[in-house]
């Protein structure tokens, strides 16, 4: 018996998972349109990291806090807190 080779394109693998690329295109346009709400919405969003720093931070934080993302990147919650108590 003879198994014909997929002419498809090899899926990307990592991590224990395989991707096939109409998934990575689906996901990323997920990702886009969850970042437009993120930026569109009042509040202000973050991302933290496994260490807990901070590693997004919404535009909206400008407006919400009187900071710029940049300013707040890499932080821990407790060191924002503590920021913003002085």
């Amino acid at each position: 018996m003879t198994v014909e080779k997929s002419k498809e394109r090899p899926p990307c693998q990592g991590g224990g998972a395989t991707i096939r690329d109409g998934e990575v295109a689906r996901l990323r346009a997920e990702l886009e349109r969850f970042r437009a709400f993120v930026e569109t919405s009042s509040d202000w969003r973050w991302e933290c990291d496994a260490d807990a720093r901070l590693t997004y931070v919404s535009d909206n934080v400008s407006e919400v806090l009187g900071h710029r993302p940049a300013e707040r990147l890499g932080l821990t919650r407790a060191e924002l807190n503590a920021l913003d108590d002085t």
